[in-house]
Formats: structure tokens, sequence, C-alpha cells
């Protein structure tokens, strides 16, 4: 990350993206300073140490500064640990370097103080459009007596998306590290973009249930795929897998004289679930999320997914012999790593960098689609009569049963549930 004749953007981006799965702010501070600090052998003659000294330790300290630079405008966090090296980063600057290279030492000791003046909004773009370019909203003549079905889909997907995106773009990057968000205290921003597409999920099945009559059924399913359509159309991906999953799920799938009132073949609710086919790990969704220009919220849930999927998959150290070349992929651990006695003899151990590689691609993907904002018009009506809407908590169970009472099973469904059960192919509690 700091070597003197090469340099990576990719690879230090990427170290800090993860160095907080392996180690701490504060070590890494103190890692860069020893860095900075580095001396020549002492079997160097005189104008051998003049010359590292112009071909080694000045490349050195710039890739040392750069670091230090990059850390301070993209990747400190409002904790106490990043304000405390904040600090000594600072006095670091003003007393060390200011002795060695003043005029990097004045521009990251003014860094520093804009870093600790704006907060994290120091690094966040101002969006300049005009306001023109904001396509006027689609409402009814009365917004204090709004009904669903009398909302226009564009304008509930607008008003869907304006939420999701204020959700996703607060997502941070140590957020998506070690599966953080399993934790009952971590990752807040995850959870509340998980919890906002429970939401949602929840609203859609309910909806569509507690409706008795079966063409009102009916329209409100149509109007969902509408919706889901002009996701689409928005690059809202997430709220577009969310509703299909919805209309996918056991209690709503089933409803077939439901479904018949929309055609046997909505062909614009098949092109969108041939867009989300999980084959070939969501292809056709992979190659549609990769060539769309932003604005765009992604399908997290798969963010989540392959972040999950990386975790668990690879180990976070590696055991190598010291005589093996290091690999680009590795960095080799300087301190004590907590580890059984005598278990790695004659071997040193490697963080498994090729993992933090693969994750920080992930967090790039996420990240890229953060600083577009969507240019539409909030309608706070609307979003307070959705978010009224939105169920916090379903039960699959009681949803299911809702189901049966509007569609009982067919007898014929019936005779061979029973002897399903009875040949003890399924338990009696999912019939």
């Amino acid at each position: 990350m700091t070597l003197h004749d090469s340099s990576d953007s990719t690879y230090v981006q990427s170290f800090l993206l993860t160095y907080r799965s392996f180690t701490t702010t504060y070590d890494l501070f103190v890692l860069l300073q020893h860095r900075y600090l580095i001396v020549p052998p002492a079997e160097l003659s005189p104008e051998e140490v003049e010359d590292w000294i112009k071909n080694k330790r000045d490349f050195v300290r710039l890739r040392v500064y750069n670091v230090m630079k990059s850390w301070v405008e993209n990747y400190c966090y409002d904790n106490e640990e990043d304000r405390r090296v904040l600090k000594l980063m600072k006095h670091f600057a003003e007393t060390v370097m200011m002795e060695e290279t003043p005029n990097t030492a004045f521009q990251l000791s003014n860094l520093v103080d804009r870093r600790e003046e704006y907060g994290v909004h120091m690094r966040v773009r101002t969006q300049q459009y005009n306001m023109r370019d904001v396509p006027g909203p689609i409402l009814p003549w009365n917004l204090k007596r709004l009904k669903f079905l009398d909302l226009d889909p564009l304008e509930i997907a607008r008003q869907l998306t304006l939420m999701e995106s204020a959700a996703y773009i607060r997502i941070q990057p140590v957020e998506c590290l070690k599966k953080a968000w399993s934790g009952k205290n971590d990752s807040p921003n995850v959870k509340a973009m998980i919890t906002l597409s429970n939401q949602i999920a929840g609203w859609v099945i309910q909806s569509i249930l507690s409706e008795r009559d079966i063409k009102k059924r009916g329209a409100l399913i149509k109007h969902f795929v509408n919706i889901a359509d002009k996701c689409r159309s928005l690059n809202n991906f997430c709220t577009l897998q969310t509703i299909l999953g919805a209309l996918n799920s056991a209690s709503i799938h089933r409803l077939k004289k439901t479904w018949a009132q929309i055609g046997k073949k909505n062909e614009r609710l098949e092109a969108l679930r041939d867009l989300m086919s999980l084959e070939r790990n969501f292809a056709k969704y992979r190659e549609a999320v990769h060539s769309s220009n932003p604005p765009c919220i992604p399908y997290f849930g798969l963010c989540l997914t392959d972040l999950t999927f990386i975790e668990d998959g690879s180990s976070d150290l590696l055991r190598v012999h010291f005589d093996r070349p290091q690999l680009h992929e590795e960095v080799r651990l300087t301190r004590p790593v907590t580890v059984n006695e005598g278990e790695f003899n004659h071997q040193t151990v490697m963080i498994n960098f090729f993992k933090q590689i693969k994750t920080a691609e992930v967090i790039r993907d996420i990240q890229q689609f953060q600083n577009e904002p969507y240019h539409l018009a909030p309608v706070k009506e609307v979003q307070d009569f959705l978010r009224a809407s939105f169920s916090d908590g379903f039960d699959d169970k009681e949803l299911y049963n809702l189901s049966l009472e509007l569609e009982p099973r067919d007898k014929d469904n019936e005779k061979v549930a029973r002897m399903l059960v009875n040949t003890g192919f399924i338990e009696k509690s999912e019939v």
C-alpha cells in the first residue's frame, strides 16, 4: 500500500474499505507513522543513503500521506476512535511531518480541520439540478382522503423510490463488514433498509388479503404489478423485488381465482419475473443493474447475500510458510494473532486479503449509486399515507389461514393433501 516503486489505487481503496474487519483505526495510524519514519539500512554508504532517500524514502512518505489523506476524506467516521485518530494525525502533521515535508504536512493539517468542522458532510457532493427537470407529481384532487387504487402507479413508485433511496444512501461501508447487521446494536442503517423492505412486503400481502371481494383483489394485484413495473423504469430494483417477492408468497400465489382476474399470462409481470429470476445467480438482474445509469437502487437483499457468501466461504487468515513468496492479495500481520502456541510452526500468519478485495467489490457496488439522488418531488401526503399502511410485522401462518378463508382448497387438492399426510410425505401442520 505504501511501496516506493508501485501504487495501486484499487488496492488502497479495498484496504481502507475493509481494514476495520481485521484491525483498528488507531493501530493502522501507528503503523503509518512508523512507515513514514522509515530509516535506511545501516550498511549503506553515505552515497547510497542519499540515493535511498531520493528513490525510496521520499516516495514512501508520499504514499503514506496519500493514504492518510484518502482516509480523512472518505473513510473516517464520527465515532470516538476516529475522532481521537484525527487529533493524533493533526499533531503528527504539525510536528513530525512539518519538519520533514512541510507542504504535505500543511495540506493534511488543513484537511483534518475541514473534516472536524464539516464531519461526514465534507465528502458529500452537492447536487445541482434545475427544478424544471423534476417531473410534476401525479395526484388526485383530494389529498386529504387518499385511496390506494386512486393513486397513479407511477406516483406511488416515485414516493416509494424516494423512501427507499433515503434509507439506502445512509448505509456505511463498516456496516457491511463481518455480517455486522446480524448483531443487536450494529448496522442501524442496514437494518433500517431491511425493515423498510419487510414493511413494504407486508403491506402488499395484507392489502390483498384484507379485500374480501375477488374482483377488487384482482384489481389490487394488477395495481401492484403496475407499481413494480414503474419501479423498474426508475431503476428501483429493490422495491421491484420486494413487491415481486410479496406476490410470490405462499398466501398470495395460491389465490388462483384472484389471479384469474388479471389473466393467465400477464406479460408485464412475466417480464419482471424473468428479469429478477434466480437463474444463474440473478444473471439477468446483475447485467441490468451494471448497465444502469444512476440514480439507481440495487436489490439490496442480494448485496447482503453476496457479502454473507464471501464472509462464510473464506477464512480470515492464511497459514503461509516463510519461504513462500508473498502474494499481492495477502497482508502480513505485524502484530501477534490469537492462535494456539505451536500451531503455526515455521509459519507466519497472513490476512486473507483476497477475501477483503471481494468484500470491497460488493461495497463499491453499493456505493456507486449512493451519490446520485433521484430528482423527484416528495409528496408528504402520499408518503404519510403509505407509511400508515405499512405493516411492521406479520405472521405467515395467520396470513396463510386468511388466504384459505378467501379461497378454500379445492376438494381434489384436499384429498391429495390428506393422502400425503397419511403416507408421511408431509406433516399435518403443513396442510
